[in-house]
């Protein structure tokens, strides 16, 4: 059973387009330029945080979802990345 994934809002694609092109992979970075720092990307309208954990990269939304502040504004503490809000940590 495939999970049904859905646009994120403000979406600037059509949903149905938006739905083909969200099935496959996409690079949105260089390995090499991926540190433990959080770095921002966008893919099809969502905003993205990429960071490593243990040397193993980690691509996630670029949202805490307890307040929805950007983790990209957040630090790593080297098990994952840390929200600037209320601490949570993600990895």
């Amino acid at each position: 059973m495939t999970a049904k994934i859905t646009p994120p809002p403000h979406c600037t694609f059509e949903p149905d387009d938006w739905e083909r092109l969200a099935r496959h992979w996409h690079p949105v970075a260089l390995a090499a330029d991926i540190g433990q720092a959080p770095i921002k990307a966008v893919l099809l309208d969502e905003q993205l945080v990429i960071y490593r954990v243990n040397g193993e990269v980690v691509v996630a939304r670029d949202v805490c979802p307890h307040r929805g502040v950007p983790l990209t504004l957040g630090f790593h503490d080297q098990a994952g990345i840390i929200c600037p809000y209320h601490g949570l940590r993600f990895g």
